[in-house]
């Protein structure tokens, strides 16, 4: 009879509750007023850690949930591999994802704002 134990492996949410990060969504609206991206970045004590953007295609249908999720995971790709990527492949497709996968990126002003880094225009 075999007793040990099978070991969980580490998910991805794990991973970023491990390292104290927050996870914060942000959307982008690029065709005709439309969503078109989901930008996911990983903060901690207030400096964006990495940053995970999912483009959606013109041909699919804008979802956050699927957004949110793609982002996420390109977020914690940074954080893993510690490098910038605008490339990832699709496993189940075998079809290029366009994206953005950044390490310690340096924030933008609209992320200044969204972290209060620099106070919101009124």
């Amino acid at each position: 009879m075999d007793t040990a134990k099978k070991v969980r492996k580490p998910t991805n949410k794990d991973v970023v509750t491990e390292l104290g990060l927050e996870a914060i969504y942000y959307y982008s609206k690029y065709i005709k007023g439309e969503q078109r991206s989901t930008t996911c970045i990983l903060v901690r004590e207030g400096k964006i850690q990495a940053r995970g953007i999912a483009i959606c295609s013109k041909l699919d249908e804008f979802r956050k949930d699927i957004g949110r999720i793609k982002a996420f995971g390109y977020a914690v790709r940074a954080i893993k591999n510690g490098f910038l990527s605008n490339v990832i492949m699709n496993r189940t497709t075998g079809i290029a994802d366009y994206c953005q996968s950044n390490y310690a990126p340096m924030p933008s002003k609209f992320e200044m704002k969204l972290l209060g880094i620099i106070k919101k225009e009124e």
